[in-house]
């Protein structure tokens, strides 16, 4: 039978694995790269970015001292250091921070569970606000330039007629204008979906809560506990401050985002 005649009911049997599970074992397999002359590759690849230019990370293997690898940014790397700086970083040094994050996430949603879902709660519903309205100005933006093009069309249409531009000159533009203006409407028909998606935040911090429940006492990382809790990573430059050199990450979670909880009240036991 064509695959194009199946038949596809969802479930309907219960699941062999958990779906955090699954879906914890679909990103590292997504973010898994073939190992290098020196092993495996690191925990963070693939999930490190540029916080100024948005790019990914690459590490930087040091084959006589492993201790001593690095992450740049990848702009930066490709020679096009006028466009970025390096946002050097160690290797050890993200796995420090971020196990010291993961550790301070789960204890506080833990042990202030309410405050915890509130809190995120709250951050996801100002989130939403903020992309709905920029989806409803880039849809108003979208139906106005499909208008407009539908009255310069029209108007090269006359001046063809009346000989102001030759049929050849008229078949380019109008073409091109065309062209413009089928990508403008896929835009709309994505933007009005996006729109019209009612998303169910609460789901997403409740597979967040299971997750923490599942890892109570995280001791040390690895690329399932990485994966499983974390999207994306990203790294600002470095600053000096006095003969002390300080470095930001902002993790952003699977699930719930980027989380700003109490700092006082993160490492209650």
């Amino acid at each position: 039978m064509p695959h194009e005649d199946w038949l596809i009911f969802e479930g309907t049997h219960e699941a062999i694995i958990d779906e955090q599970t699954f879906e914890a074992v679909q990103r590292i397999r997504a973010g898994r790269q073939k190992p290098d002359r020196f092993g495996e590759p690191s925990m963070f690849s693939g999930i490190l970015y540029c916080a100024d230019c948005g790019s990914k990370m690459y590490i930087r293997r040091q084959h006589s001292r492993p201790d001593k690898d690095y992450f740049t940014c990848s702009i930066y790397r490709k020679k096009k250091k006028t466009y970025c700086t390096a946002h050097f970083i160690q290797s050890k040094v993200v796995e420090k921070l971020v196990l010291e994050d993961i550790r301070r996430v789960t204890t506080y949603a833990r042990n202030n569970t309410q405050e915890f879902l509130k809190a995120v709660n709250k951050r996801s519903e100002r989130e939403m606000q903020k992309l709905q309205a920029e989806n409803q100005a880039n849809l108003d933006k979208a139906l106005r330039r499909v208008s407009e093009i539908d009255i310069i069309i029209k108007k090269l249409y006359e001046d063809n007629v009346t000989g102001k531009i030759s049929d050849e000159r008229f078949e380019k533009l109008t073409e091109t204008y065309e062209t413009e203006q089928a990508d403008l409407r896929q835009t709309i028909d994505f933007l009005r979906k996006e729109i019209a998606v009612n998303r169910d935040e609460s789901e997403a911090v409740t597979r967040f809560m299971k997750l923490v429940q599942k890892y109570t006492d995280i001791e040390e990382l690895d690329a399932e506990i990485v994966r499983t809790f974390i999207e994306k990573i990203y790294v600002y430059e470095a600053v000096q401050d006095g003969d002390r050199r300080k470095q930001q990450l902002q993790i952003v979670y699977n699930c719930v985002g980027v989380i700003d909880i109490p700092e006082e009240k993160s490492l209650a036991a």
